[in-house]
């Protein structure tokens, strides 16, 4: 007969076993690493956006994978060049990313690149992308050749060689749709949701309006929150918001614009007013005609919606 004291250590031993296991296969699917072999000369090397709004994960948390095919073929239709890295800076660069390992990112792998990324462009037409998500290796034709990992700092690599002001590319991101409201609010405004009203409209998800209080009834309207069904229509959205500001305006109007990609900024003076709208990722924020003794108080709160991390060396 069995001691108790063998079945408890045999339980133990066994809990230990499985544990050790179950640690060993969650390091290895959640914290992969890798690094990049360069396959050839080298022949260009841009710095990109890659507009991919569909992308979805390869992977999931525990590493699974998900289904056949589950990297998605490379799409030139996708791609907006930055900047081509000038060809003195070619040695540099490759030796700042190639065959230096680096870990990937916990939450599973994404199918497909999406956002800011570098593509090295072989003689053979094949070429890499690197990014901090999703970094592989493509055929000529674009076909899916093999995954390495996410590339963590890629982008102090891409602010140290290229001359892409990338700072307010990356960092600028805008309020949720609950920090819009409460800051709002704190400012005095009547906020007023319009999301349920709108829940037919193609491409919006989520519609709010700040309204002035009535002691600055005098300065405008309203101030307008919008969260659009990914960032194309985002796009879409605020060219149709910037059509509208500019149509009708007078001869004598000044227009400044910042537009890096997926962050859009348009303001417009005219008349005695002034008008803003501003996009980043999926959200789109405008105030319109508002009175032009208002206008730095207008680009202070945009700023302080739209805030900014600053990359240094």
């Amino acid at each position: 007969m069995i001691s108790n004291i063998s079945v408890k250590s045999l339980v133990k031993r066994i809990c230990f076993v499985a544990l050790f296991i179950m640690g060993v296969f969650m390091l290895t699917a959640c914290s992969y690493s890798g690094y990049l072999e360069l396959r050839g000369d080298v022949t260009s090397i841009r710095l990109v956006h890659y507009d991919n709004p569909d992308v979805g994960f390869a992977r999931n948390t525990l590493g699974f994978a998900i289904g056949r095919g589950r990297y998605k073929d490379f799409n030139d239709g996708m791609v907006e060049t930055l900047e081509y890295l000038d060809q003195a800076q070619f040695e540099n660069f490759l030796t700042a990313t190639y065959d230096r390992s680096f870990f990937g990112h916990v939450a599973g792998r994404p199918d497909s690149p999406n956002g800011l990324a570098v593509l090295v462009e072989y003689e053979s037409g094949e070429f890499d992308v690197i990014s901090s998500s999703f970094t592989a290796h493509f055929e000529t034709d674009g076909t899916f050749e093999s995954y390495v990992a996410s590339w963590r700092g890629i982008e102090e690599v891409i602010y140290r060689y290229f001359e892409t002001d990338i700072t307010w590319f990356l960092g600028r991101t805008p309020p949720t749709v609950d920090e819009f409201s409460q800051f709002m609010r704190v400012e005095g405004f009547n906020v007023v949701n319009y999301t349920e009203d709108v829940g037919d409209v193609p491409g919006v998800r989520r519609k709010v309006r700040a309204y002035f209080p009535t002691y600055h009834s005098e300065a405008g309207s309203y101030i307008e929150f919008i969260e659009f069904w990914g960032p194309v229509r985002s796009g879409d959205g605020f060219e149709a918001r910037r059509e509208e500001m500019l149509d009708g305006v007078g001869s004598n109007h000044v227009i400044q614009e910042e537009r890096i990609v997926g962050h859009m900024m348009t303001q417009v003076y005219s008349r005695g007013n002034v008008s803003r709208a501003q996009r980043a990722s999926d959200v789109m924020i405008s105030a319109l005609s508002v009175s032009e003794e208002y206008s730095e108080w207008i680009e202070a709160l945009f700023e302080m919606l739209f805030l900014e991390r600053v990359i240094t060396d």
